[in-house]
Order: structure tokens, then C-alpha cells, then sequence
């Protein structure tokens, strides 16, 4: 019967972040289809990808994230406490995300979502840091969204100097 619970615990756990990781992506692309038609009428850096690459990057990005944290979930009581703090980064990390998509696309404000950024990069530092104590794979799994996060700082940058 322990195993039982345990198992189904853990399938609990998987199952919300995935979910979570699946939602930020909804979010993300939802913003970004509504707004469509402003977003055509920005200059575009030329090292701006298509937006198939910003939805296959984003995919792989958001999987990525979701293995991380089904490492972290599974790793050893004696982490409880750097679990604790890696979930609650997990979160942060989530919730900056998605801002950024409500404030660039939702709002329409390339300011605010500009401004935003250094704070998403300084937490993804922190969660890459907090994760490798706990287990190195599942640090490295964050390094691609730390690096597209820093791409997409200087794409922004970029079009807020053009517009």
C-alpha cells in the first residue's frame, strides 16, 4: 500500500509540472496569436527567428524544464531542503516567464518586458545553482533556457532600440 501511494504521489507531482510547463507554453503562444497584427507592424532585427523556431525552441525548452523538475522530485529526502528551494525557483522562474509574454504581447509594452528580463535571467541563475546541488543533469537541462533567455534579452533590447 506504501508503494502504492508513493508511486501515485509521485505521478502527481510529474503530472502538475508537466501541466504547469504545458500552461506557460498555452500562455505564451496565446498572447502571441492575439497580438499578431502589432507585432507585424514592429521593425524586426534581422536575427530575429521565424516564429516556427520560437515555437520548436520553446517546446524543447519547456520539456527540458519539465525533466528537470521530475529529477529534483525524485531525488533523496536528505535534499529536502534544496528541493524546497528548487521547486520555489521552479515557480519564480514560471511566473517571470510568463510575464514577460503579458508584458510584451498582452501589453504590448516592449519597456516593461525589456526591464523584466535582467530579473528572469538573475532567477534562472539561481535555479541552475540550487538545481546543481541537488543533481548536475538536471542542472544542465536549464542551461538552454538560461541561453535563450539571454537571446531573447538581446532580441528585445533590439526591437525597443528599433521602435
Amino acid at each position: 500500500m506504501r508503494i502504492w501511494y508513493k508511486l501515485t504521489k509521485q505521478v502527481l507531482l510529474i503530472s502538475i509540472a508537466i501541466l504547469f510547463m504545458l500552461m506557460l507554453l498555452l500562455l505564451g503562444l496565446i498572447t502571441f496569436d492575439q497580438n499578431t497584427a502589432w507585432f507585424s507592424t514592429l521593425k524586426i532585427p534581422s536575427i530575429q527567428p521565424s516564429s516556427l523556431i520560437f515555437i520548436l525552441v520553446w517546446t524543447a525548452i519547456y520539456v527540458m524544464i519539465a525533466i528537470s523538475v521530475i529529477i529534483v522530485l525524485g531525488a533523496p529526502k536528505e535534499q529536502s531542503r534544496h528541493k524546497t528551494i528548487a521547486i520555489a525557483l521552479f515557480l519564480i522562474n514560471g511566473i517571470l516567464n510568463g510575464m514577460y509574454s503579458i508584458l510584451f504581447f498582452g501589453m504590448q509594452s516592449i519597456l516593461l518586458a525589456f526591464i523584466e528580463l535582467p530579473l528572469l535571467i538573475t532567477f534562472v541563475v539561481l535555479l541552475i545553482m540550487c538545481t546543481y546541488r541537488i543533481n548536475k543533469i538536471a542542472s544542465y537541462m536549464l542551461i538552454p533556457y538560461f541561453l535563450w533567455i539571454c537571446f531573447a534579452t538581446i532580441l528585445t533590447g533590439m526591437i525597443l532600440f528599433m521602435n
